[in-house]
């Protein structure tokens, strides 16, 4: 496992900015086992069942004309030996409206190419399905006051999870903070879940690994 932290501070503003990133080896057949946990447990059940989800969207899409955002995005392939046919399935965003100033909501959308049968709660754990790639990009809001327009719902935090057949790499990133020593993606317990996730799979203490960065 390689680990590593980037903490910066805005002398005008006084705000804190951080970017950690973990890199883990996976052995064969974790990257189902993770990606489970990851859409079951870690993930809230407004997504996987394609409802609306508040203060969270997916990632951006460079030159995305249908303003939709990126959330899940998992490949791979299902059958047997020489009959296995690629299937990809996509998860995204797109803005619904305002909850009052402080929350905003977006729509989930799901959309398949291949396997249509098969729930996406079920997906990484179902015989003959493979997979060959997860991506999951969830950014956070939370509402920021500004002096032109007060109180508004902003990105503040994000957690980009990227799963192959031989490596995890998650990286978290946060701004706008006070202290770089704010708990981080405490919504929908986030960071809780994927701590749990990694000390079940891997052993791997996330909690304790990003702490002692900080404090370093």
């Amino acid at each position: 496992m390689e680990s590593s932290i980037t903490c910066k501070k805005s002398l005008l503003l006084g705000e804190w900015t951080l970017s950690y990133t973990m890199n883990v080896p996976l052995k064969p057949g974790e990257i189902s086992e993770i990606a489970h946990l990851v859409i079951n447990d870690l993930l809230p059940s407004e997504i996987t069942e394609g409802k609306e989800i508040e203060d969270i969207k997916g990632k951006d899409i460079i030159h995305n004309t249908n303003r939709k955002e990126l959330l899940l995005s998992i490949k791979g392939s299902y059958g047997i030996n020489e009959e296995k046919e690629p299937f990809a399935l996509e998860c995204t965003t797109s803005f619904k409206e305002f909850k009052g100033v402080h929350h905003i909501v977006h729509n989930i959308d799901i959309e398949r190419d291949g396997l249509p049968s098969v729930p996406l709660k079920w997906i990484a754990w179902v015989f003959p399905v493979s997979l060959c790639s997860v991506s999951l990009f969830v950014e956070v809001f939370s509402s920021v006051r500004s002096i032109i327009l007060g109180y508004s719902p902003q990105v503040t935090e994000s957690l980009y999870i990227e799963l192959s057949k031989g490596a995890l790499t998650v990286t978290i990133k946060k701004e706008k903070m006070k202290r770089k020593e704010e708990a981080p993606l405490e919504k929908y317990a986030l960071f809780k879940k994927l701590c749990r996730t990694l000390k079940e799979v891997k052993g791997i203490n996330l909690s304790d690994d990003y702490w002692s960065k900080i404090k370093q």
